[in-house]
């Protein structure tokens, strides 16, 4: 990803998800600019068809909205959000992401990665070895959605 595909992230956010789930476009950067090599893109004809941003993170996530800042310590690899857009969904395109964010955390030694997952997309991630964190409450603004993790 560089910096500017992130106009065409926030689209593809803005068109994925609805109004209470849509970040700023100051808060997508924010996670870019903690995840430079860990943020990427798929590109279709030319275009920015699909997303992951990711980043080293401690603690629980971070809360949605809101611009994060470098935490104290890198204690796993969060995936902030995934998004590929329809005519890529079933394309390999959401998995191809992922598997080289997953890499790319195997390489530089994290021992896991943990997400939040949309209620509806829970088994999309256990399907890629994730599971869902007991005993961990989100930060307010999640709604529904469940913490996930999975050992690299």
């Amino acid at each position: 990803m560089r910096a500017e595909d992130l106009p065409a992230v926030h689209s593809l956010q803005c068109d994925a998800y609805s109004a209470s789930y849509q970040e700023p476009l100051d808060a997508l950067n924010s996670h870019f600019e903690l995840g430079r090599s860990t943020c990427l893109v798929a590109v279709s004809r030319g275009c920015v068809a699909g997303y992951l941003l990711a980043h080293p993170w401690s603690g629980l996530p971070p809360l949605l909205h809101q611009p994060v800042r470098h935490p104290t310590q890198n204690e796993y690899m969060f995936i902030h959000d995934l998004v590929v857009a329809p005519a890529l969904q079933r394309s390999g395109a959401a998995v191809s992401l992922l598997s080289a964010v997953l890499k790319i955390a195997e390489r530089d030694l994290f021992s896991f990665v943990r997400l939040v997952s949309l209620a509806t997309a829970v088994s999309f991630w256990q399907k890629r070895g994730f599971s869902p964190a007991k005993d961990e409450v989100l930060p307010a603004g999640y709604g529904d959605a469940v913490l996930m993790y999975r050992e690299v």
